[in-house]
């Protein structure tokens, strides 16, 4: 292409103007005398005139060398310092990092998103620990932690990145056999898929009500509970990230929407303001965190 090869002449004729010296300019850039002379030839055949005064002793600039020279190495410097930030920038993403997660969340958001990351800086080495216990990150020497809590976690540096909200539903087949509850007290005459809490929160005009399910299947983990309500087996209560795709795809039904769930805040959770490494601050940008 035209424009690379007159871009590569642009930089040859800068480097001799600063040394004022083909030799050493091909020296710095590790090409032949006769290589670069040719490539300022062309420069100047090009635009027509003169760049530079050629004698045995030294090079000087034309009139119109010296205006070139002054445009052209102000866009030159431009790029080598965007080029020197953008290789710094890269160098500190050179990181390894260790994350404590748990659930869906982790699962289908956190680590591709990893993924994706590491694909963009390949220096970055990520250890990611699924767990349901809560962990103390200082003392497990995690950089950080995924916490889904109504209250900010008193331990470490916290920042809210999203909001957890669940959702009531169940198959088609279920609620064709069984019926819609209309309202809360209902579920006690369904089977419910129940998680590690028996008791469901409804919210309708700041008016809060707890229902205490039942069913016949119990499972600490949201997948199984998502999975048996596929099947017809009941009603479930899980979180977006396991059900809002099925629910598009209408292979799980909302139920009792106006009885809205508050949402539960997620936190990025980091031993402290001053430990955030290069790489975790690109994975809360992810999310809208702005480093000043």
């Amino acid at each position: 292409m035209e424009t690379i090869k007159d871009l590569s002449h642009i930089y040859s004729f800068i480097k001799v103007a600063q040394f004022r010296s083909f030799t050493k300019a091909a020296d710095a850039l590790n090409v032949s005398r006769s290589h670069l002379s040719k490539a300022v030839k062309e420069l100047e055949d090009k635009l027509g005139q003169p760049l530079l005064k050629r004698n045995t002793r030294f090079i000087d600039f034309t009139d119109f060398g010296k205006n070139y020279f002054e445009i052209c190495a102000i866009h030159i410097q431009e790029i080598e310092r965007f080029t020197k930030q953008s290789k710094e920038s890269y160098e500190s993403t050179k990181d390894k990092i260790r994350i404590s997660l748990a659930g869906a969340y982790g699962e289908d958001i956190i680590a591709p998103m990893i993924s994706n990351i590491m694909m963009k800086h390949p220096g970055i080495e990520a250890e990611l620990e699924f767990s349901t216990e809560l962990i103390d990150i200082t003392s497990h020497e995690f950089d950080l932690a995924i916490r889904v809590t109504a209250k900010k976690p008193k331990k470490g540096f916290a920042i809210q990145i999203a909001d957890r909200k669940e959702f009531v539903c169940a198959s088609p087949n279920y609620l064709n056999k069984f019926g819609h509850p209309k309202k809360p007290k209902d579920l006690s005459s369904h089977n419910c898929l129940i998680g590690n809490n028996d008791t469901w929160q409804f919210y309708n005009e700041d008016q809060k009500e707890s229902i205490k399910v039942r069913g016949n299947f119990k499972s600490s983990n949201g997948r199984a509970q998502m999975n048996a309500a596929l099947q017809g087996l009941g009603i479930c209560k899980l979180p977006g990230v396991y059900v809002l795709d099925h629910i598009r795809n209408k292979t799980l039904l909302p139920l009792l929407s106006e009885y809205t769930d508050q949402s539960i805040p997620i936190w990025a959770v980091m031993p402290s303001k001053k430990s955030i490494s290069p790489t975790v601050k690109l994975i809360l940008q992810e999310f809208g965190v702005v480093f000043f």
